[in-house]
């Protein structure tokens, strides 16, 4: 009876927790780079994370067709939902691309390279 208690329990306890998806800066560049080998990540480092808010952990610049865009991390997927909703932006898990609005090769690349959404 205990067992069956303890395992009922345990069910219910890994069932009811939810994992805030976080994806890496690593894990989000492979994602970009295995769509588009031709993306560049620059050195420029203007955008700043005063100017997205609450959660932001890191801008990165990039590159791509000479076009360049940036991507911001965040500590999670509300906050970046919340940023991607002030920009007009879109987003992927915890990370949103600014600049990208408007620029169709970049509208293309964020939603089919990156599957991002806009919120």
């Amino acid at each position: 009876m205990k067992k069956i208690l303890f395992l009922s329990l345990s069910i219910l306890l890994f069932s009811c927790s939810k994992k805030e998806p976080t994806l890496s800066k690593d894990m989000l560049l492979d994602r970009a780079e295995n769509y588009d080998s031709s993306l560049v990540i620059s050195n420029d480092k203007s955008a700043q994370c005063s100017d997205y808010g609450s959660g932001c952990l890191s801008t990165q610049m990039l590159i791509l067709n000479n076009l360049s865009f940036v991507a911001v991390e965040f500590t999670s997927e509300k906050e970046a939902i919340q940023a991607a909703k002030r920009i007009k932006g879109y987003y992927v898990e915890n990370w949103i691309f600014d600049d990208v609005r408007n620029e169709p090769i970049l509208e293309r690349f964020a939603v089919h390279g990156l599957q991002a959404k806009m919120p």
